[in-house]
């Protein structure tokens, strides 16, 4: 790849300033405004536009789990007709125990 010169930066730097000044004169244009509100109150503006609004506006959601909660899960997993069959999983959730109560597991069989 070919090292950019003084002059090419310079000039690419210009027109990414002009390329940023031309798209907030778009979206900060009355008329672009009022057709993007008539959108997304006719659930007409897309999913991920829609989606990035609400965002700007309440805040991005936690995307994560909290994976130190501690649940009871029992999973069954058996194979059929040998390791590269499709295999029948079973997951169930069991109810957590409350945690004032004391807890005796029992032993395995």
């Amino acid at each position: 790849m070919t090292a950019l010169t003084q002059s090419s930066k310079a000039r690419l730097a210009g027109w990414k300033k002009e390329g940023r000044d031309l798209a907030f004169r778009l979206v900060s244009d009355p008329v672009y405004l009022l057709t993007l509100q008539k959108r997304l109150l006719a659930g007409d503006l897309h999913p991920s536009l829609e989606r990035y609004l609400l965002e700007m506006a309440l805040g991005k959601p936690v995307e994560q789990i909290d994976v130190r909660k501690e649940s009871r899960v029992r999973i069954i997993h058996e194979y059929t007709n040998g390791p590269l069959s499709p295999a029948p999983l079973e997951a169930e959730v069991l109810p957590t125990p409350d945690p004032t109560e004391v807890s005796h597991d029992p032993k395995p069989d």
